[in-house]
């Protein structure tokens, strides 16, 4: 096989062309990164890295590339740059913000705003690199990469990035814009929260009208039987202060 056409089928796990479509040149949606690579490091002598980098880029990261080394090289240095600046960025400014009390406040909502977009684009850079199986062509996923990605966007401490729009929109929006959108909706796994108040409908509802003398309370249960009526002497039930206790509604009608 010729070098040529050889590279012409690496140049084809990488994106494809045709000219009928709108759309003529369409990157792959998984790309191999050792044809990416092997496609990138075509361009060799002085001043390659004019053609393969915008001018921002290479206006913004002067200092990191170096042409000694090969283009993909460069880009894996640029990537990784970006990635530690980001996330430095983003751990130097948290316990800062993490005080922050008044959420009102426009310069807050600015730096709280900035804060969580600087957490946004090191996850997207990460996402990168995540590829879904049935999207792969060739070479299988490497196995450590992919749990190392696992473990970066899916651990538990991981999970509050989910709420960024939420949050967002909290900080941006007036009270009285997208009032439903703005809403959070908290039902606990269980779609019929709070839906009623009759004997026995705690198991179903998983919530329970509570009384403590002149106050009133809205309890959501984690064990939904611990009012139950039908247990034989229920000890919730014994409370020598009548004042204190369940609320049960009849309907009389």
């Amino acid at each position: 096989m010729s070098k040529d056409k050889n590279l012409k089928e690496v140049c084809e796990t990488i994106a494809s062309y045709n000219k009928k479509r709108e759309e003529q040149f369409k990157i792959n949606d998984a790309v191999e990164l050792s044809g990416l690579f092997e496609v990138l490091n075509q361009e060799k002598g002085n001043g390659w890295s004019e053609i393969l980098f915008k001018k921002s880029v290479l206006e913004d990261h002067q200092s990191l590339i170096d042409e000694t080394l090969t283009p993909s090289q460069n880009l894996i240095n640029l990537l990784c740059a970006d990635m530690e600046d980001l996330a430095k960025d983003f751990c130097s400014k948290s316990a800062d913000i993490l005080k922050i009390n008044d959420y009102k406040n426009e310069d807050n909502i600015l730096k709280i705003k900035a804060w969580l977009d600087t957490a946004k684009s090191l996850i997207w850079l990460v996402k990168y690199f995540q590829v879904k199986e049935s999207k792969v062509k060739g070479n299988p996923i490497n196995s450590e990469l992919s749990n190392m990605l696992t473990a970066l966007l899916y651990s538990d401490d991981a999970k509050w990035f989910d709420w960024y729009d939420a949050v967002r929109n909290y900080l941006t929006k007036k009270p009285q814009d997208d009032a439903k959108k703005n809403k959070l909706k908290l039902n606990f796994e269980n779609p019929i929260l709070l839906g009623g108040w009759s004997d026995g409908q705690e198991k179903n509802k998983g919530s329970v009208l509570l009384k403590n003398n002149n106050k009133y309370y809205v309890g959501i249960l984690m064990e939904r039987d611990v009012f139950d009526t039908a247990e034989n002497k229920n000890p919730i039930y014994n409370a020598a202060d009548k004042s204190i206790g369940r609320l049960i509604l009849k309907n009389l009608a």
